[in-house]
């Protein structure tokens, strides 16, 4: 049997395989410090393991795949690599009390390493050496010069290359991590680069089918309790969505919800009277959703997807 685990401490989170990944804190974030290798969904269900390239490259779909197909040799290592369609499953393929960054969760961390820049306005390699900051340092993994690497802020990004789709590239060179965020048209999701010859970080968007690593990120602590035990038993439903969102169970200390997109901006807020919610979401672009209850004495998030 398969259990979620949130076996987090000051150095390591494990995964629902037993995978134990180490973790750094960059400003208020808390980072994985090595990349994904789930097999597994936090529920259980299993990430599918593709290597037609037929088949992958016309998925909609979350899957797995292993740079060359080759896992005994690249997956201790650099992890696996996962379509943005794993990479947003509501199942969520990090481990408990973690998830796949937003696009916004990376522009937080790039601008905790250089306050001079903000990537979210720029699609470029951009920071005076952001990449260096992120960067494992030597040649081990990655190809000389690997250009400013010093690591300092203990991430030990790695260049694990990428699955177009239908062939494997960049090895050695680049690192690409996923974000849950769609991208700028219906196909393609936002993503970071990294680059052996550069000490910038990239902000890039393209194909939602392709294959890239991920990285997680710890769900920040809002230092206010949860729902008292009367009221943990609410539900969010249907998940994904289409047009209206429900909630039940809701308690009465619970007087507002309000719905945030990706980049944290609120997108809807309404008053709460009854201990059920029914919110029209039609107007929302599809994507990952964040939807807070609260109350003078309680605050819970749960999130959601918009098809």
């Amino acid at each position: 049997m398969l259990v979620a685990s949130a076996a987090v401490n000051a150095q390591t989170v494990t995964d629902i395989d037993g995978n134990v990944y180490p973790t750094v804190t960059i400003g208020a974030q808390v980072w994985m410090a090595a990349n994904l290798k789930t097999t597994h969904y936090q529920n259980g269900d299993l990430i599918p393991n593709v290597t037609s390239s037929l088949i992958w490259q016309n998925l909609t779909t979350g899957a797995r795949c292993y740079y060359a197909d080759d896992s005994l040799t690249n997956a201790p290592v650099h992890g696996a690599l996962y379509n943005w369609y794993a990479a947003s499953d509501a199942r969520n393929i990090c481990p408990d009390g973690w998830r796949v960054p937003t696009d916004s969760d990376w522009n937080i961390m790039a601008v905790t390493l250089d306050a001079t820049v903000d990537t979210l306005d720029n699609g470029s390699y951009t920071g005076t050496d952001i990449g260096g900051q992120l960067k494992e340092v030597g040649s081990v993994h990655w190809n000389a010069p690997n250009a400013g690497a010093t690591n300092s802020s203990g991430f030990t990004a790695l260049p694990g290359g990428q699955r177009f789709g239908t062939t494997f590239d960049y090895m050695g060179t680049d690192g690409f991590w996923w974000t849950s965020s769609l991208g700028n048209t219906a196909t393609h999701a936002w993503y970071r680069r990294l680059s052996y010859a550069l000490v910038w970080i990239q902000r890039i968007t393209y194909f939602k089918i392709d294959g890239m690593s991920c990285r997680c990120v710890q769900e920040l602590t809002t230092g206010v309790r949860d729902m008292p035990s009367d009221e943990e038993g609410f539900r969010v439903y249907p998940v994904p969505t289409t047009d209206r969102l429900n909630i039940t169970g809701v308690g009465s200390a619970v007087r507002n919800m309000r719905v945030f997109d990706p980049l944290g901006r609120c997108v809807l807020d309404l008053p709460v009277n009854s201990g059920s919610i029914s919110a029209d979401v039609r107007e929302l672009p599809p994507g990952i959703y964040g939807v807070m209850l609260s109350g003078p004495s309680v605050k819970v998030r749960r999130s959601f997807v918009k098809e």
